[in-house]
């Protein structure tokens, strides 16, 4: 009977141990099948288009040989810039940190917008006029295939662009056109980069449209040895930036300039004068006037600026001083009579300033060792006679 009883325990035991065993095994199977459907999750999130549209303060993009860092304040939304050089469409908060960066199409024509039905995009400072739904518009390319649903994506975001009408920031039913030029005069982005967009923008918000190299040769603004001959402002005269205007213009009638001790400023990524302007408590249209060899649609990364402080004097100013130290015989004669000099407008090359003076271009080059033809600036002085 004591032995009978002692089996009937030990079988009882071996089916608690074999079950355990079965519970455990179950537990680590089903903790894996959590493991495996997180990863899927994870993978989900990132599928598609939505992938590599934001980025992290990790993640690094090439911007004419820097770094794209995404460290602006998305609730301080500000501008928009959208470059038809890089086709990137870049949205700042108020201090000019990069909230983000999205790829663009635009005009399929080049140049800058001159009439209805010329498929160019238009170029200068704008601000949003209206955001729309777009999500049932339809619209005919005219390439044959008939009325396109989702040709805009799911929202409109209209310009005031004036004289032109119809120009807007919208969402693409071609997401390989991005990049691209392929619109008909409008910004295209990506459907998921415009839906980041919208919650962000509101209507009277600054954009400003900056145009190319193609862009300007197009207009016939680039001559043929490649001189820029008209540049875009940068935001000087913007409403964006009047009351920091007004401050400073009072500061400086209480101080005079040479007492403003100088302050300088090295260009780093998403950096333009207007930004600078902001941070350093001055104006766009100041730090133009401490940096008259610089055009601010061209900073460079590592670029020493002046923002701050007495204008220094400019590559013809200091030519001049030099000439005035010379002895008299040792400076350049003029062709007959005084020295004469031109002020420099927007469109002028030595080539079509030369026929006004009865001189040739190189004349003119030989009167003005120390100033870069390539680099006129608009206000700058030049010798001709």
């Amino acid at each position: 009977m004591k032995i009978k009883n002692l089996l009937i325990l030990a079988l009882i035991a071996m089916v608690a141990v074999f079950s355990s065993c079965a519970t455990t095994q179950q537990k680590d199977k089903d903790q894996e099948a959590e493991e495996m459907e997180a990863d899927f999750e994870f993978d989900e999130e990132f599928d598609g288009e939505e992938y590599g549209t934001e980025a992290s303060e990790d993640e690094e993009f090439p911007e004419e040989g820097g770094e794209i860092v995404l460290d602006g304040d998305p609730e301080d939304a500000s501008k928009i810039v959208i470059s038809k050089e890089s086709m990137t469409l870049n949205l700042y908060d108020s201090k000019g940190g990069l909230i983000y960066s999205f790829p663009v199409a635009v005009g399929k024509a080049l140049g800058n917008k001159e009439k209805i039905g010329d498929n160019k995009t238009p170029e200068g400072e704008f601000s949003i006029q209206q955001i729309q739904s777009a999500s049932s518009w339809e619209h005919d390319f005219g390439d044959g295939k008939g009325s396109i649903k989702g040709a805009y994506g799911n929202w409109f975001i209209r310009l005031k662009t004036p004289p032109h009408t119809g120009i807007g920031i919208h969402g693409t039913h071609d997401p390989n056109s991005i990049g691209t030029r392929a619109s008909e005069g409008c910004i295209r982005l990506n459907n998921a980069d415009l839906d980041k967009l919208k919650p962000l923008v509101k209507v009277g918000m600054p954009v400003i449209i900056e145009t190319s190299i193609a862009d300007q040769e197009a207009d016939g603004k680039r001559s043929d040895d490649g001189v820029n001959q008209e540049t875009i402002d940068d935001v000087a005269e913007d409403d964006f930036f009047e009351d920091v205007k007004k401050n400073e213009q009072k500061a400086f009638g209480e101080i005079k300039e040479d007492e403003i001790p100088v302050v300088e400023h090295v260009i780093e990524s998403g950096d333009t004068f207007g930004a600078l302007a902001v941070k350093y408590e001055t104006t766009t249209a100041r730090i133009k006037e401490l940096n008259p060899d610089v055009d601010p649609t061209k900073l460079q990364l590592g670029q020493k600026i002046r923002v701050k402080g007495a204008k220094p004097a400019s590559k013809q100013e200091k030519q001049e001083k030099q000439e005035a130290a010379k002895p008299e015989q040792s400076k350049p004669a003029a062709n007959s009579g005084d020295a004469v000099y031109h002020t420099i407008e927007s469109g002028d090359t030595y080539g079509n300033i030369a026929p006004k003076y009865n001189t040739s271009r190189f004349e003119i080059e030989k009167l003005n060792p120390d100033v870069d033809p390539t680099k006129l600036q608009i206000g700058q002085k030049i010798r001709v006679k």
